[in-house]
């Protein structure tokens, strides 16, 4: 289980590689991050595809943010608790993932999940490439495994060239099995496209269902505890 501290430590990471700037040449600073952990007790909640983590927006924090007065659009994530469990490299990967969603809204890019895959994907490399990872415990077979486990996710959004590109280099250099090849590629029709966006969306919203009956554990990261 990460510390407050590591979580902190690592939306930092994040945020110099943003500066530093993305193989395809988005580079951009992004603001400090507030993260809001929520307990849900009995009762679930999830992010896009099952995500445990979500980027508060501004459609977001327009319908929800009665419920927390301390959220910030556009700079806060907030996570479901028991994602505090799962195993390091996932806990990793969540909190990059949702810190891409506010690179992409800082550069002024789409903030799409496939935009946010590419952020995630480069920086979880770069992480591992810099030994940065191993001061968690993590080393290049749980990368491999977490890329694993994401790939049905990134195939989701490979109409994406560029992500199409990355996925197809780590596929090759972690050594992943990747069905899709498998398989003739077919493209998706019109209505396909619709749905799914539809299907984001509804997911998305999952994630706060019945938010009023839960009982609410707020852990506010801030500069000022953090030392930062």
């Amino acid at each position: 289980m990460l510390t407050r501290e590591q979580i902190r430590e690592i939306i930092e990471e994040c945020r110099r590689i943003g500066v530093s700037g993305l193989g395809n040449g988005r580079r951009t600073t992004i603001p400090f991050i507030k993260i809001d952990i929520l307990r849900a007790d009995g009762l679930d909640f999830t992010g896009v595809l099952g995500n445990s983590a979500i980027f508060i927006n501004k459609n977001t924090h327009k319908m929800l943010s009665q419920y927390h007065s301390s959220w910030v659009a556009n700079k806060t994530i907030a996570i479901k608790e028991s994602l505090l469990l799962k195993p390091t490299i996932d806990i990793i990967g969540a909190i990059v993932h949702e810190t891409g969603h506010a690179f992409n809204v800082e550069a002024k890019i789409a903030n799409t999940e496939g935009n946010a895959y590419i952020f995630e994907i480069e920086v979880l490399l770069k992480l591992l490439e810099s030994d940065y990872l191993s001061s968690f415990g993590c080393d290049k077979e749980d990368v491999g495994s977490y890329f694993q486990s994401r790939l049905a996710n990134y195939h989701m959004e490979t109409r994406n060239p560029y992500l199409a590109k990355r996925v197809d280099e780590i596929v090759e250099e972690f050594g992943l099995y990747n069905p899709r090849k498998e398989q003739p590629d077919e493209k998706p029709s019109l209505s396909e496209d619709i749905n799914y966006e539809v299907k984001v969306v509804s997911q998305r919203l999952l994630f706060f269902t019945s938010l009023s009956t839960l009982q609410r554990k707020h852990e506010y990261i801030s500069g000022s505890n953090l030392g930062y």
